[in-house]
């Protein structure tokens, strides 16, 4: 008997599976299921309230095009939804960044490098483009937190307890239930697919792993600062990093890319065969990993997964004395005013990135690299470095137990028999803790600031930085 509540939006489509954290489409962690609802019964429930939503609901920011503000210039600007749009990120073709030296690398549209998908035709149907190649841009994320905005207080959006939403509070759980469930429910693709700004594939060139109950106000500042932090790229170290960032460039988010109404083709019994798995291999294993104020992301089984395919990844390519595939970076949403090249700036976001961001190293090196990364990094929250300190991937949670058994069985080595009971400790979750926590502990950023917060959580960090590098993490 599988239980089902709606609002919740706990998955019943194909095999039953969920990903709940970045983990699909599933229940909160505190919500109440709802008993001997049937597993047809939960999907008719789930069609009808998407019905009953599209039938008032206005997506006219999706279709049409929404206004964007600048705060610094204090104008609005008019973006438009209605025709497709190409992505691409930027090259700068001399040694300085300049406008007038950079050109475009396109990604989808008529420009695009036929070499780069071979597989893919010039008319592309929107169902026979796999998940994986199914980014989202920032343009487009803009465009789905424009229509929560304005549709939340209209329409009196609630959450799973029936409280009232503010627009403030409104989380990727809710987008399910409010944006992209009524959205596709004529066409029945993945969000990304339904969009009629989408140009066809949509590569992408970062993995997101998130927790899906993050308020999205907070989510897509996370993205917008991941964005200006890589838009250099003027050497072929930036390339490989993710640099050339923009607006038009697509990231993976699991929410837009998988399609909601078939999760079976995304969510498979092997997490390797995965459409999240694939989309990682798409972005070349570049992740970046969004956390939430309370840190819950650390403690989703589908989340510390992703870090684990991370790590795994570039490790083996450093082995194979390869180009260096792989970055690993993590943003929280803090409101704080940075100092990068001179220049104050008001931020939103602020990240930690294994060998700095391309705007760290810049063109010039102007203060040095070291500088930047440090200055950048020092405004990194305390409350949630002690979160990632506190890591253990055993205890990590699942919406469903088989996904938890499965994801701890490959993480152990245990890939012959998935279904098997995992194993309560292992040397490999051993290792993987020490490996993620190792990271945050090395950053000079953090450093600095824990040497400041006092000896308790300056002595955290040193024993996680020693214990990452008496550990060598290879899955």
């Amino acid at each position: 008997m599988t239980t089902v509540d709606a609002s919740n939006k706990t998955a019943v489509f194909g095999q039953g599976n969920t990903k709940a954290g970045c983990e699909a489409v599933s229940k909160p962690d505190d919500a109440p299921l709802k008993v001997g609802t049937s597993e047809d019964e939960g999907k008719d429930e789930i069609e009808r309230n998407a019905r009953r939503i599209a039938a008032v609901a206005s997506f006219r920011e999706l279709t049409e095009g929404y206004y964007i503000h600048n705060k610094t210039k204090k104008k609005k600007k008019w973006i438009r939804m209605d025709k497709k749009r190409p992505t691409y990120y930027y090259k700068n073709i001399g040694h300085h960044y300049s406008f007038y030296d950079r050109r475009r690398v396109y990604l989808s549209g008529k420009k695009s490098d036929p070499t780069i998908f071979k597989c893919f035709r010039k008319k592309q149907h929107p169902l026979t483009v796999p998940a994986e190649y199914r980014g989202m841009t920032l343009r487009q994320l803009r465009a789905v937190r424009a229509n929560a905005d304005r549709r939340c207080i209209e329409e009196g959006w609630t959450n799973y307890k029936g409280e009232r939403l503010t627009p403030d509070q409104v989380s990727l759980y809710d987008i399910n239930k409010y944006v992209i469930l009524p959205f596709t429910i004529k066409t029945k693709l993945s969000f990304v697919s339904a969009l009629p700004s989408t140009a066809g594939p949509q590569p992408p060139r970062w993995f997101v792993s998130h927790w899906w109950g993050e308020p999205i106000h907070q989510f897509i500042p996370c993205i917008e600062q991941l964005v200006a932090d890589f838009k250099y790229n003027s050497r072929a170290e930036h390339g490989m990093r993710g640099g050339g960032m923009n607006d038009d460039t697509p990231i993976w988010v699991c929410a837009y890319a998988n399609n909601q109404w078939k999760l079976s083709d995304a969510i498979t019994n092997d997490p390797k065969k995965s459409s999240f798995y694939r989309a990682m291999k798409a972005a070349q294993g570049r992740t970046v990993t969004i956390i939430d104020s309370k840190g819950i992301v650390f403690t989703r089984i589908w989340c510390i997964f992703e870090l684990h395919l991370t790590l795994t990844d570039t490790q083996e390519e450093k082995d194979d004395d390869t180009s260096e595939v792989g970055v690993w970076a993590s943003y929280t949403a803090k409101n704080h005013i940075s100092e990068h090249q001179g220049k104050r700036q008001n931020r939103e976001a602020v990240g930690i990135i294994s060998g700095g961001s391309t705007a760290d190293d810049g063109f010039t090196h102007d203060n040095g690299l070291r500088y930047n990364i440090s200055n950048r990094e020092s405004h990194f929250p305390i409350e949630v470095l002690s979160n990632s300190l506190k890591i253990q991937v055993e205890q990590a949670q699942a919406s469903i137990e088989n996904d938890r058994t499965h994801i701890l069985n490959s993480i152990s080595g245990e890939m012959e028999n998935l279904d098997i009971k995992p194993p309560i400790t292992h040397r490999n979750y051993t290792s993987l803790n020490d490996a993620i926590s190792g990271r945050f502990a090395s950053s000079c950023g953090v450093l600095q600031a824990a040497l400041k917060n006092g000896p308790e959580l300056w002595e955290a960090v040193l024993a996680a930085m020693s214990r990452s590098f008496t550990t060598r993490y290879i899955g």
